[in-house]
């Protein structure tokens, strides 16, 4: 598949100078502004709060003297804001020199590895004093002027006091600041008025030659009803403009990003949003906050909060909160369930500013659902760039969330189920429903074809009824397929079913192959799996027609030379993996095919079910808005204190065989538990060979394979069910 390997939208580099390696102190010089941008958090500024020389000095010395107890970077960076920092120009520039003169005489690690950062309104950026100050530390200042986009928009936010817009000073301020070599991006905000202008602004910019504009909306609560439609409009017809012109690899904007609207990996929860606990603010008192969010200035309902003096120094005590901010200990249940809630970032300045108990562990749900429209308007974005020019987003593995499409009731098998004789095709008004109802659900569609689906597919999309609707439903979808290989006409981003009425593969398949063989024929597992996994990476066994005659010695024997062909092609350096062997080996959590809990499956018959057995096997009738929550991992007690994560954990078959969808057969459990085994001796036999990438790896001998009677000899393991957290997939691998 081709890619393009110089694309950069959403990569912007807005980090600090050195990123981890260094850490931030922040002056607020002043709290007066030239400008009354109307959108500011800092609501409260005043000419009354600024900072003196000797203020400053005693801020510098404090931390250059305390700097091993207070950092733990090498590196430091001296950040100066305001209100409008340029205002005390002459104040910034004694203080730098102090900072050099004071390291310089202590010999601090400080000395020669620091930068200047100052983020400015541009308005003052031509004085002399300004410039000369910027030619001084050409090197190590880094210079931030905001524009706000075109001359309308800026202007309607970017005010002086007296109402009057200031694009045409800052304007020419920053296209000066430019020839200079002082600056070269912009920070971008958006609010409700100036939501309308977007596009028109970020196009604008790079116009302007600003080849990258981090741009956001306000955090603050601030949006009205129908915020949400106009921003998605902006969005859609920004991404379209990019794609249509073909600017993606050339401009950037951090509006679209490839690793926004997943669902959070649970090892990320605990990663704080921002730099809490790890930065210093101070002001003209010699107050020290965490950051100017939790200044008085900055806040419209609490008080300050700060976190010590440059007198009395800092207490560590209240720093100790401050670390411990992060999404899982200040989110809601909703918000720690949500689908998408990977990039969707707060401030924890503004998080307590609107919290209910006067704490920092509160989350605004204020932009909701704004972010949940700008995940719709980057889905959008990205299935277009991987439709029309096969550009992939770098992070497209970390979806979970899947909506399965029989378009055709003969459809190929490819899981614990067998496809009707009959043929009812899915309706096109049912499909076109399944397209929005997915795209509007965050599900990625997974259309599972039959024999002749994809040609009345491409019939539907020549169609004049149909053809241009269901052109730009699918055209916003990255739609997988799971179809029966031909030995032709190779698909893009194709599963393939192989099995005894197929040809065997002579190309290269990307991706994961799902082999299917009946229970019957398991004697020839490995020679078929052999055959297959010379020519993809990864096979998914599917056997068929298990019951309780199951021939389970037979498939132990299989599982061994399984085992001797793995080993094989790991000695060589060969990645190549099989579901029932090496998912154990990699999984640190449940890897099942979460049908119902976070797969769907939309039929012909225009209904929803939990996955396409429940379709097929009409006796099995359950209403899925009624038993959804029974599927899902934290409701199965053996399923949830289980280690085979491997494990199908299949729905369908616990309650065709125990009558209940969350309690597994015996059977089961069985072949998962010998699949298990087998996965331990394999990794056992990779540590001793010494083969890179296992050593640290670990599957515990245990004594069981019945976890659900597992749990009812040890009682202690019911409370654990009772009182553990949900637990979610955050496998790299998708599983089918």
């Amino acid at each position: 598949m081709k890619e393009n390997t110089n694309y950069n939208m959403g990569k912007l580099d807005r980090d600090m100078w050195r990123g981890d390696d260094s850490q931030q102190i922040t002056f607020v010089v002043t709290q007066d502004c030239n400008l009354r941008c109307k959108y500011c958090y800092m609501t409260d500024k005043n000419d009354k709060n600024i900072m003196d020389f000797e203020t400053a000095k005693r801020a510098i010395d404090y931390f250059v003297d305390n700097k091993e107890d207070l950092f733990s970077t090498e590196y430091i960076v001296l950040d100066f804001i305001g209100g409008e920092p340029l205002l005390e120009i002459n104040l910034i520039d004694q203080i730098v020199d102090y900072f050099i003169l004071s390291t310089y005489q202590k010999k601090s690690k400080w000395f020669g590895r620091f930068r200047i950062m100052v983020q400015s309104n541009g308005v003052l950026f031509n004085t002399p004093e300004v410039q000369q100050f910027l030619e001084k530390n050409k090197s190590i200042v880094s210079l931030g002027i905001t524009i706000d986009g075109t001359k309308r928009k800026h202007d309607m936010q970017r005010v002086f006091p007296n109402g009057a817009g200031s694009y045409d000073i800052v304007e020419e301020n920053y296209k000066l600041a430019f020839q200079k070599n002082y600056t070269n991006t912009t920070k971008v905000t958006f609010g409700s008025d100036d939501l309308k202008y977007m596009k028109e602004s970020i196009v604008h910019l790079w116009d302007m030659g600003i080849i990258n504009v981090p741009a956001n909306i306000v955090y603050e609560d601030i949006w009205k009803e129908g915020d949400e439609k106009i921003y998605f409009e902006q969005l859609i017809e920004l991404a379209d403009y990019i794609i249509d012109n073909h600017l993606w690899d050339r401009y950037n904007t951090s509006l679209f990003s490839d690793s926004i609207g997943f669902k959070t990996a649970k090892e990320d929860l605990t990663l704080p949003t921002c730099g809490t606990g790890n930065m210093y603010c101070v002001d003209s008192n010699g107050d020290i906050y965490n950051c100017v969010r939790f200044m008085q200035y900055s806040l419209n309902h609490k008080n300050s909060r700060k976190i010590g003096d440059i007198y009395k120094g800092i207490d560590t005590d209240r720093i100790r909160p401050l670390k411990v901010i992060n999404p899982k200990h200040i989110s809601n249940q909703q918000c720690l369930d949500c689908k998408i809630n990977s990039g969707c970032t707060s401030c924890a300045g503004n998080n307590y500013d609107l919290s209910e108990n006067d704490s920092l562990f509160y989350r605004s749900t204020a932009i909701c659902n704004m972010y949940k429209v700008q995940v719709k308007a980057n889905n959008y974005y990205w299935a277009r760039l991987f439709n029309e020019h096969s550009v992939c987003r770098d992070t497209e593995f970390r979806n979970q969330y899947f909506m399965y499409f029989i378009l055709s009731s003969d459809s190929v098998n490819y899981c614990k189920f067998k496809a009707c004789n009959t043929e009812e095709i899915m309706k096109p008004e049912d499909l076109l429903y399944g397209l929005e109802y997915a795209f509007d659900n965050f599900y990625q569609p997974v259309f599972v074809h039959s024999n002749g689906s994809m040609e009345w597919l491409n019939d539907l999309l020549r169609s004049d009824k149909y053809g241009i609707s269901l052109s730009k439903q699918m055209n916003r979808h990255i739609i997988r397929h799971i179809t029966k290989y031909q030995g032709k006409n190779l698909q893009q981003n194709a599963i393939y079913v192989v099995d005894n009425t197929t040809c065997k593969p002579k190309e290269e398949l990307n991706g994961c192959v799902i082999f299917n063989i009946a229970s019957s024929e398991i004697k020839n597992l490995a020679q078929g799996v052999k055959e297959v996994l010379q020519f993809t990476s990864r096979v998914n066994i599917n056997v068929y027609d298990i019951n309780k005659r199951f021939d389970i010695s037979e498939y132990e024997n299989q599982l061994k030379l399984l085992c001797d062909v793995l080993y094989d092609y790991l000695c060589k350096g060969k990645q190549k993996e099989i579901r029932q062997l090496t998912d154990r080996i990699f999984a640190r959590e449940m890897n099942n095919c979460f049908a119902g809990e976070k797969n769907i499956t939309f039929a012909p018959d225009g209904k929803f079910y939990i996955c396409p057995a429940f379709y097929f096997d009409k006796a099995a009738d359950v209403n899925i808005n009624k038993v959804q929550s029974m599927t899902y991992l934290y409701n199965s007690p053996g399923c949830q204190n289980c280690d085979a994560y491997h494990c199908d954990r299949c729905v369908y078959k616990n309650y065709i065989g125990t009558g209940e969808l969350n309690i597994p057969t015996i059977k089961q459990c069985e072949l998962s538990y010998l699949e298990r085994k087998y996965s331990m001796l394999l990794l056992e036999r990779l540590k001793e060979g010494k083969i890179t990438g296992f050593k640290n790896i670990e599957i515990p001998k245990v004594e069981y394979s019945d976890p659900v009677e597992n749990l009812i000899q040890n009682p202690e393991l019911a409370e654990y069910f009772i009182t553990n957290e949900r637990r979610f997939n955050y496998g790299k691998k998708i599983c089918l």
